[in-house]
């Protein structure tokens, strides 16, 4: 029942622990989780929930607007989250102490807008686009601190879902790879905003989201119900001979 499901904790040994929510209410759909000092921030439907790591949640904030379907979030710094609104595909802005929530970028409107990436003074942005064809593209946004601009870098991915920049490089991950990569699920932009394929991921149904902790590159597989940790060497361009 929608409302009702705890949050799943992986303990170090590899077992499972279900937290329960302290105000009962639970979760329905979340998409995005967040570590911001002792708090996980987690997104859900139109809602911004914080939670300590044993379940006792410090605010549950509900933005009540139509087409509002909060998907990916991320910090901006100690005070300040960032979320991605994929049903308005604008981004807000939240409050980490208090869940109070406001817009953020009000010029920026990118259609299916899912996951993101925060990078220093820029963010790089997924749209989702159909299931049908390849109109997925990434974005970048720029002037975060004055009049916000985004720019399409490249586009004719298939269910675009993630991006991570990592030592510089923006890696991005798809269901169905990218028109000219179509079997690939990891790919790469190059300093000219080339789209390259990598190897990761390739044996699987899509990379659903990036994780970089410094030394592993993390994926999940959202079709195939798992995740692998890859050496962050083997994010590599994949060479074909001519």
């Amino acid at each position: 029942m929608p409302g009702s499901d705890p949050d799943l904790e992986i303990c170090r040994d590899g077992s499972q622990k279900l937290i329960e929510l302290s105000d009962g209410e639970g979760l329905r759909n979340p998409t995005g989780i967040v570590g911001t000092k002792d708090q996980i921030v987690i997104v859900d439907g139109n809602q911004v929930i914080s939670t300590s790591t044993d379940g006792t949640v410090a605010w549950r904030k509900s933005l009540d607007e139509d087409g509002v379907f909060f998907y990916d979030i991320e910090a901006l710094d100690d005070a300040t989250l960032v979320v991605s609104d994929f049903g308005r595909g604008v981004f807000v802005r939240v409050a980490s102490d208090t869940g109070t929530i406001q817009p953020y970028l009000p010029e920026i409107q990118i259609s299916g807008l899912a996951r993101f990436e925060l990078d220093g003074d820029k963010i790089f942005a997924a749209s989702w686009g159909a299931d049908d064809a390849w109109d997925s593209a990434i974005y970048r946004v720029s002037d975060l601190d004055e009049i916000a601009v985004s720019e399409k870098l490249s586009d004719g991915f298939g269910n675009l879902e993630s991006v991570e920049v990592i030592d510089g490089q923006v890696i991005l991950g798809a269901y169905r790879g990218h028109e000219d990569h179509q079997t690939t699920k990891l790919l790469k932009l190059d300093a000219r905003e080339i789209v390259k394929p990598l190897q990761l991921g390739s044996d699987t149904q899509g990379v659903s989201d990036i994780y970089f902790d410094g030394k592993r590159v993390w994926l999940t597989h959202f079709y195939d119900a798992s995740f692998s940790a890859h050496p962050a060497e083997r994010v590599s361009v994949v060479r074909r001979d001519n």
